[in-house]
């Protein structure tokens, strides 16, 4: 499925991703949502469809460029895709300083 679904349009895949969670049954409170670091389709199509974010970035400042385009296109998807998406909320996680780094 998600293979396919990576070739259609964000907006569909939103409007997919609502429907499933919509069929979903009520007793659960959050429903995650688990997006790759990129603005694919498959991300942009779970942000037309959720009402809040969590964006988890490592707590270093290589990381703050990143996070600040991130709050931008969050911006743009809000304005133009989907009004109910609150301002997403930044979540610092520790260092992994044993994990190899990308050259910045």
């Amino acid at each position: 499925m998600l293979v396919t679904a990576e070739q259609d349009v964000p907006g569909e895949i939103g409007a997919r991703a609502a429907l499933a969670m919509e069929k979903l049954p009520r007793r659960w409170a959050f429903v995650l949502i688990d997006c790759p670091p990129s603005l694919s389709y498959l991300s942009v199509g779970a942000l037309t469809a959720v009402r809040e974010v969590i964006v988890p970035v490592e707590a270093h400042q290589i990381a703050l460029p990143g996070v600040a385009g991130v709050v931008r296109e969050i911006d743009r998807l809000r304005d133009d895709l989907n009004p109910r998406l609150s301002a997403p909320i930044v979540l610092p996680l520790p260092r992994q300083p044993d994990r190899p780094r990308a050259a910045p």
